[in-house]
């Protein structure tokens, strides 16, 4: 805060420096205050429209909004140029608590860029940086990305920005709308067997939603498969602890910048897309999912597919599919353009990062050479990562009181005999509830006093739904106590024990209750037999 401050009393010493150019800088309090003045947000929305290169994350109510909404966790920045009694360039930046200046939006602007008159395309954005490089000395200026169509000659033609400036370029993958070509697509033998898979499971829909009561009904159902999808691939649940997340889409909603479908089978989503949209084109970015107890019927290209068809009906030019090496995105791309990463560095952290980058690109090129592909690296930073959480569990970690590990995690030889957990031997037990299948049960996984990390955690629990497994889950105080994986004897691998009865494959408990195991075990079969009427549930251990 202090740093903020300082910055804000430079400002204010160099104003009538400023105001020769038309550039005029507002920090803090004072850009809200600014956001609300007569005619400004008329006049940000008519240089939205003049700007070539524009994107719906620049426009005043996505800018604002976010303003508002993160308050508490970033103080606003707001470059802007008069010229004429008009607005002629702007550039929203905010900064956070650490000191560390970003792009408004952060990481929910997809494209990073500033908005200006065509005529003034590179004078604006360079007096913008020089002024925010002199009121914020040794701080970053990022942009990420930077669209298509944005100048960026201006870089190698000043000394100034040339030795500042690093740039990265990203492939942007593209989904064209072309009605026939979806079709096609559609048809391809693999899809259409699929569609009709899940056609004899019930009633499938593709339905746009519309009413903002509606969108807010299943906002928190599709936060929840969004957290828990990026939660198992990435480690990343970025909406569990951020309602201003939440809220954020709900507004965007309201101000008509979200397209918002769901495909349903028999009123349950198992795919959707939240994404910002403007200027014809549809961006992925918000909130894409699918239901993981669905994954084998790929519901979620399917849904992409499907939505391609509709925007083709309304019009639309482009699905932005955006930056990044997501494998459903080679799927469906038809086309690919360039975009850029560019950040005003100080000269030694420009080259700090350019040693990095190159260092990063050896490296690489070494694996490869000796038989190691881009996945295998990939998942070997993924296990560094999360021996790194497991270092950290240690001091936290005991040695439970029952034997957690004792119930295997596979069964590779069913030919052994099982244990079988008979309800009706005990039925004075006091039992507990437990939900099916519940992802945000999931999601309050604590691994404080275990050595799994939550990145484990949930991405097992994809895998297991994904292999058709049941999951059962305690929930208490919005702290996960147990969680029980069943696998159904339907199974033709199985030879005992009889079919329509269940195998208890993996039981996680809380150390708070690690002294319950029988009840838990019981309170399972109770659940399991309220959904199949009579039956059994098997279990083998170590």
């Amino acid at each position: 805060m202090q740093n903020l401050l300082y910055s804000t009393f430079r400002y204010t010493k160099s104003l009538k420096e400023v105001a020769a150019n038309g550039l005029e800088t507002i920090v803090g309090e004072q850009v809200y205050t600014y956001l609300t003045k007569t005619n400004f947000s008329t006049d940000w929305d008519t240089l939205y429209e003049q700007c070539p290169w524009s994107t719906p994350f620049q426009s005043y109510d996505f800018i604002s909004t976010w303003y508002k909404l993160f308050k508490k966790a970033y103080s606003p920045i707001l470059v802007i140029q008069t010229r004429n009694n008009k607005l002629a360039g702007l550039l929203p930046l905010a900064i956070d608590a650490k000191g560390k200046i970003v792009y408004a939006g952060a990481d929910l602007a997809e494209y990073q860029v500033w908005l200006t008159n065509p005529i003034y395309e590179d004078e604006f954005i360079e007096q913008a940086i020089l002024e925010i490089n002199n009121l914020y000395p040794g701080k970053t200026i990022p942009f990420k990305f930077i669209p298509r169509g944005a100048p960026l000659h201006w870089i190698e033609r000043k000394f100034a920005f040339k030795n500042r400036c690093e740039i990265i370029t990203h492939r942007q993958p593209l989904l064209r709308i072309n009605y026939d070509s979806l079709v096609k697509e559609l048809k391809k033998k693999n899809r259409k067997e699929k569609v009709n898979r899940l056609k004899r499971l019930g009633e499938l829909q593709f339905i746009k939603v519309t009413d903002s009561t509606e969108f807010d009904s299943i906002l928190n159902e599709l936060v929840i498969q969004s957290d828990f999808r990026k939660g198992a691939m990435f480690d990343s649940c970025l909406f569990i602890n951020s309602t201003a997340r939440i809220e954020f889409l709900s507004s965007l909603f309201r101000l008509n910048l979200l397209h918002v479908t769901t495909l349903k089978l028999n009123d349950a989503i198992i795919a959707s897309n939240v994404g910002i949209f403007g200027k014809k084109w549809l961006h992925l970015q918000g909130i894409n999912t699918h239901s993981p107890t669905h994954a084998k019927y790929s519901p979620g290209i399917l849904h992409f597919l499907m939505l391609g068809l509709f925007l083709s009906e309304e019009k639309f030019e482009v699905f932005d599919l955006t930056p990044g090496t997501d494998g459903y995105k080679e799927t469906i791309a038809t086309d690919y353009n360039v975009v850029h990463e560019v950040n005003f560095h100080t000269l030694p952290n420009l080259l700090l990062n350019k040693f990095k980058r190159q260092a990063k690109s050896s490296i690489q090129r070494c694996l490869k050479r000796i038989g190691v592909s881009a996945f295998a690296l990939k998942n070997l930073t993924k296990r560094v990562q999360i021996y790194k959480q497991k270092v950290g569990l240690l001091k936290h970690y005991t040695i439970p009181n029952y034997r957690l590990g004792s119930i295997k995690n596979h069964f590779s030889n069913y030919a052994e005999p099982l244990n079988i957990i008979n309800l009706k031997a005990h039925s004075s037990l006091d039992l507990v509830h437990f939900e099916v299948n519940s992802l945000s049960d999931l999601l309050h996984y604590n691994p404080k006093g275990t050595l799994q990390t939550r990145w484990e955690f949930l991405g097992d629990a994809m895998k297991r739904f994904e292999a058709g497994q049941q999951c059962y889950t305690w929930l208490e105080n919005d702290l996960l106590l147990a969680c029980a994986w069943i696998s159904s004897t339907k199974n033709p691998i199985l030879m005992s024990p009889p079919p329509k009865d269940f195998i208890l494959d993996r039981l996680y408990l809380h150390p708070s209750v690690a002294n319950q195991i029988d009840r838990v075990r019981y309170s399972i079969l109770d659940a399991i037999i309220k959904m199949n009427t009579e039956s059994i549930l098997y279990y083998k251990l170590k």
